[in-house]
């Protein structure tokens, strides 16, 4: 975990945030985690109607936090509420997909800064939510060395690595207990004296919030089976997220997009005609495998960085990965990328008809499929094209180039490149100049190279 620059201006304000959550351990956390960065008071509600009571009672509440599915009123009952009296800024904090409730509508439209959070919670994700909410505002952020824990976290977990300290004024604190100690029985003595806000050090306050989130998420998730257990012939699958922490993913969004391709592989298994063809992707090696995940995480990453991280885009993204290849009989053919080069003149004729034909022959079989949305089947159509018009089949260039699928394009060049030369600075600034070759670096195309080569500046050697 790392702090999020703030962007937070002017005067110090304490602003006053409802959380709604029927868990009160994620009400605990995100409170935790708010709190440690912005000086603010949080109201917390458990139900629907209880936060629209709370509502109708106050009326110098700045943003609301909220799940969907809750007992006595759901998410859909608060905004319902919210839009009609104040309409103050609305952030969903759900496991679900906002497109999959019915009852929600013109969410984005009726407030420019509503916004949407997909659970598991990402720390960075969700201040920089925040910040994007109050930019502008005169909100006073939180620079004290000491970070308030909740106390039902600290009893929950342990901490045992970590000193505890409470508050006797604005400037001092003692410390309670120390580090390595096992026991909390000091902390719940002072918690039977009344005292119920306790503290640690902003550098441990840290690490012991991420051991909490990554407990909390995989209890949340559960083990992704299918993708956890994809074995990566001479690239493991750790080697593979190696490179993807160091370009930005957190280890709580590469958990995320694991279980979301989990559940893309289950609904495609479920249909007949296709669950053959999965089978057969589940049991793939080497790179056939491995550049298909690698592309379905780039591809997450990059659609999220230009703005597009919509739960029914990045679905469409995780398909192609997972399907644009599955007619293809080993990895030494799927790694042919360009019809001109020594690799494919050296195949016989009938594998240079299927390396040609295999995007157009696939998206034809797929078009038969309930489950394959048609973005998808144009995706895995156009996935060996380029922007500067030379790939194929049809040779085009990126004016007749579906958006989406300039995403997906890069990643798979993205993907290839990883899995031959590794992640080191010096590759990493070869593959810019590669993308840049292939016409990346101008035209509808450059958002993404630009979005890229930030990552790649960013990213830690």
């Amino acid at each position: 975990m790392k702090i999020v620059d703030r962007v937070f201006d002017g005067k110090a304000k304490n602003m006053k945030i409802l959380i709604v959550d029927d868990e009160v351990e994620i009400i605990d956390i995100l409170t935790t985690l708010i709190e440690s960065e912005v000086s603010c008071e949080v109201v917390t509600a458990e139900t629907g109607n209880q936060a629209v009571s709370i509502l109708e009672s106050t009326s110098d509440i700045d943003l609301i936090l909220s799940d969907y599915n809750m007992p006595d009123g759901n998410g859909a009952t608060v905004f319902d509420h919210n839009r009609s009296n104040g309409n103050i800024p609305f952030v969903f904090v759900s496991g679900g997909y906002l497109e999959d409730y019915e009852d929600i509508s013109s969410f984005y439209e009726v407030n420019e800064k509503n916004a949407y959070i997909h659970k598991p919670v990402d720390f960075e994700e969700l201040i920089t939510t925040i910040n994007n909410v109050f930019e502008g505002s005169d909100i006073s952020e939180n620079n004290s060395k000491y970070c308030h824990v909740s106390i039902n976290l600290l009893l929950k977990y342990g901490c045992k690595s970590e000193d505890v300290f409470i508050k006797l004024s604005e400037e001092k604190y003692i410390k309670i207990k120390n580090a390595e100690e096992d026991s909390l029985d000091e902390i719940m003595k002072y918690q039977e004296k009344g005292n119920d806000r306790f503290y640690m050090l902003r550098e441990s306050f840290l690490p012991f919030m991420d051991s909490i989130i990554i407990n909390h998420n995989n209890k949340l998730l559960g083990t992704p089976a299918k993708i956890s257990h994809i074995d990566i012939c001479g690239d493991s699958l750790e080697i593979m997220q190696d490179s993807l922490i160091q370009l930005g993913l957190t280890s709580d969004q590469l958990l995320l997009i694991n279980t979301t391709i989990e559940t893309c592989i289950d609904i495609l298994d479920s249909e007949k005609s296709l669950k053959d063809h999965i089978q057969v992707f589940l049991k793939g090696r080497g790179y056939f495998i491995s550049h298909s995940m690698t592309a379905a995480h780039i591809s997450y990453l990059l659609a999220t960085k230009l703005g597009m991280g919509q739960d029914s885009i990045i679905n469409k993204l995780l398909y192609a990965a997972i399907l644009h290849d599955i007619l293809l009989p080993n990895s030494e053919v799927c790694k042919i990328y360009n019809i001109g080069g020594d690799e494919y003149s050296a195949l016989d004729s009938i594998s240079k008809k299927l390396v040609k034909e295999h995007a157009t022959e696939c998206s034809k079989m797929l078009s038969n499929s309930d489950k394959v949305p048609s973005d998808v089947l144009t995706i895995i159509r156009e996935h060996h094209e380029l922007p500067n018009g030379e790939g194929f089949p049809r040779g085009v260039s990126e004016s007749n180039i579906f958006g989406l699928s300039l995403i997906f394009i890069a990643s798979l060049h993205i993907a290839d490149h990883l899995y031959h030369e590794g992640h080191s600075k010096d590759s990493m600034y070869r593959l810019l100049d590669k993308l840049k070759s292939r016409g990346f670096a101008s035209g509808h195309s450059e958002r993404i190279y630009l979005q890229f080569k930030g990552i790649v500046e960013k990213a830690s050697y």
